[in-house]
């Protein structure tokens, strides 16, 4: 554990990938990889990324799973990240929404692993300046029971009520009340095991 918290420590992914539509900087997951490869042979460990597609309700979701594994294949940690499939984007094929998705879901689960902070940091700040004022809206609540079954699901695969408070206020102003609804579900979801 000492080497995966030694990594998680000195890791520095920056956010170098630009949105030119949005107008922002991102992180994207190949930044990610190239930064913490060095780091993982440094300490003899070993990163592997897996998707599996799962429906749930009537939607498609990739399910990426990141784990770090030492040389004998001990686990050591692992992290999944949950992206859903569109039914349909303009410009893009089946495989094309798919591989997407599975890209989105990775980065997640590797950010989540190595604590990645999405944050603003330094390069958040370089955008332009009506995008640094920008206000998140409030998370409605009609969506909160909407979503409860697909949580309940993640929750069971192994996702962190941190990891998806985390994902939903990327977007959205969670309530000191949807955040304890969000506890609640979790609880329940992990005691079915």
């Amino acid at each position: 554990m000492k080497r995966l918290i030694d990594i998680q420590s000195r890791l520095k992914a920056g956010k170098t990938a630009f949105n030119s539509f949005g107008g922002y900087k991102y992180r994207s997951l190949e930044t990610i990889l190239e930064e913490v490869k060095p780091l993982l042979k440094e300490h003899s460990l070993l990163l592997n990324i897996t998707d599996e597609v799962l429906m749930i309700g009537t939607r498609f979701y990739v399910k990426a799973t990141a784990r770090v594994v030492d040389p004998t294949g001990k686990l050591i940690a692992e992290s999944s990240g949950f992206a859903r499939e569109e039914e349909s984007k303009k410009g893009m094929d089946s495989s094309q929404i798919t591989g997407s998705c599975s890209s989105y879901s990775r980065k997640y689960a590797v950010s989540a692993l190595f604590l990645i902070d999405d944050s603003k940091d330094a390069d958040a700040l370089n955008v332009k300046p009506e995008f640094t004022e920008a206000k998140l809206k409030d998370y409605p609540d009609s969506r909160m029971k909407k979503n409860e079954q697909i949580w309940s699901s993640m929750f069971a695969s192994g996702t962190t009520q941190e990891s998806l408070i985390k994902q939903i206020e990327s977007q959205f102003v969670l309530s000191f009340d949807q955040k304890n609804q969000i506890d609640f579900i979790f609880k329940q979801a992990t005691q079915k095991e």
